[in-house]
């Protein structure tokens, strides 16, 4: 290493992404969750987008390694939150503030605490990230007043519940002491358990289908372990829900087959109702989840009944996908061979066939019609006829058509 450089590196202070990027990245990746398998894939991928350096005549110059050495130093965060955005409304709290947390507690090996600057109203103060959380969680999410609002705006105010949920489980993943378990026990219950779940899937099917998903993946990797009888209950309605309403391709759904492997396994449905699920998911995405053999009998014939206590019309529902035979999802058709000749199934219908026939006259008798006519001593009235012979052989052009489509739907 030069002189040059060995300055450059001592004296950085600002480090950010490469140049013309924005951001570190971490909200995108956490949510793909298909795409990382512990804390560490996203330290190690805000170590890489975030260790440029920026000074003077210094433009997005790579050091990782004098970035590591100042993340080691760090003993607290902090960032400034005013006005009425929070820390579960938008990403750039958690990318910042909780990514840079993150890596300083993966590199120094002990605790980082975390404050946010409150600056809201007359008085400024400094709040732990846990309190600040803490207030926002119930006085938004979790407040019933909050969630009402939002739904009388329909589609996209489900859209922001969701949304807010998606952010919990950012934060989780990055920085786990801002959320606590009792958090999402308390979101499951209100939004996918409570009457506020026919609100939701009213408004906005798909987002409630997220918000039990975003559930569903952090029971998956542990980060809240609820009972046994609510993550069976939670599976169940959000399969039953996407084979009522479809599926939902977010990242963290259907382009995250593990997770859709786990929501099959220990589902209470039966094994019509799961069949119905995974023929939904092949349809939309092409792959297969393998269905527990263990699962209950097939339910009777007929459109699956929906979860007790979710509130499905007929016209939301549609028509059912029928279960499909076969192992492991796999599609199985029943073939019958017909005989072309049996009785009550002519190849070719003898109305057709006659029509056919006629209307090959009938262009016979136009095309020769003037020499036909003067055989027969009609070629005065040659004019006259013409007329009507061009009105009838537009009438036989109508004629033709409709015996062509009888022969094709025969």
């Amino acid at each position: 290493m030069g002189q040059e450089d060995a300055e450059i590196f001592a004296g950085a202070r600002i480090f950010g992404p490469p140049a013309e990027a924005y951001g570190t990245g971490l909200a995108d990746l956490a949510t793909a969750t298909s795409g990382w398998n512990d804390q560490s894939d996203l330290v190690n991928t805000y170590l890489a987008r975030m260790s440029y350096i920026y000074g003077r005549n210094i433009n997005a110059k790579s050091g990782l390694d004098a970035f590591k050495s100042q993340l080691i130093r760090i003993e607290a965060t902090v960032q400034v939150r005013d006005g009425l955005y929070g820390v579960f409304d938008n990403c750039d709290v958690v990318q910042f503030l909780g990514c840079l947390t993150m890596a300083a507690k993966s590199l120094c090996g002990r605790d980082v605490q975390v404050y946010i600057a409150n600056t809201r109203g007359s008085t400024p103060k400094i709040e732990t990230l846990a309190t600040f959380a803490n207030k926002e969680i119930r006085t938004r999410i979790l407040n019933p007043k909050w969630a009402e609002g939002m739904l009388r705006h329909g589609f996209s105010g489900a859209i922001e519940i969701d949304k807010n949920v998606e952010l919990m489980f950012i934060w989780d993943s990055v920085h786990s002491d801002t959320v606590k378990e009792w958090m999402w026990q308390q979101v499951v219950e209100k939004y996918v358990f409570d009457n506020m779940r026919n609100q939701l899937i009213h408004a906005n099917p798909h987002a409630f289908k997220s918000i039990a998903a975003w559930a569903l993946e952090v029971a998956r990797r542990g980060m809240w372990v609820p009972d046994a009888a609510t993550l069976t209950q939670l599976k169940d309605l959000y399969i039953q829900t996407n084979v009522n309403y479809g599926v939902t391709c977010c990242h963290h759904t259907c382009a995250n087959m593990a997770f859709n492997q786990f929501v099959v396994m220990g589902s209470s449905l039966s094994l019509d109702q799961l069949h119905q699920f995974a023929n939904t998911l092949n349809r939309a995405t092409g792959r297969t989840v393998n269905i527990p053999a263990g699962a209950d009998a097939p339910a009777a014939p007929g459109p699956a009944p929906g979860t007790p206590g979710m509130e499905v019309s007929a016209d939301e529902a549609g028509e059912q996908p029928a279960a499909e035979a076969g192992d492991e999802g796999q599609r199985a058709y029943e073939v019958a061979k017909t005989d072309p000749g049996a009785p009550g199934q002519p190849s070719m219908p003898i109305v057709a066939i006659a029509g056919v026939i006629l209307l090959l006259c009938l262009f016979g008798a136009g095309y020769f019609k003037a020499e036909i006519l003067s055989l027969l001593g009609f070629a005065n009235f040659s004019s006259r006829i013409s007329s009507i012979s061009s009105l009838f052989s537009s009438f036989s052009w109508i004629y033709f058509f409709m015996i062509f489509l009888k022969f094709l739907s025969a």
